[in-house]
């Protein structure tokens, strides 16, 4: 299991904006099929929506669903996950 240090590194190895990365390890989780069906029933449970209500802004809201979509157990099997810079 990786460490904190070791998370911050590799967002930084990819150029990576730390925020992001660490929104997207928090609620990564959220694609797991045992909460998927009470978010189909109650969309606005969705990360989406939920990052909408804090003001995020689409961009940030953007990566943080891709990420979401992409690290989960079951959307996590590729090791080709797009990084961006800026």
């Amino acid at each position: 299991m990786a460490c904190p240090g070791d998370f911050k590194n590799n967002c930084k190895k990819r150029n990576a904006q730390l925020f992001i990365c660490e929104l997207g390890a928090l609620f990564h989780d959220i694609a797991d099929p045992k909460f998927m069906e009470e978010m189909i029933q109650n969309p606005h449970l969705s990360p989406r929506n939920f990052l909408q209500k804090q003001g995020l802004d689409n961009d940030t809201i953007f990566r943080v669903v891709e990420i979401i979509d992409n690290i989960s157990y079951k959307g996590g099997q590729s090791n080709n996950i797009p990084s961006r810079s800026n």
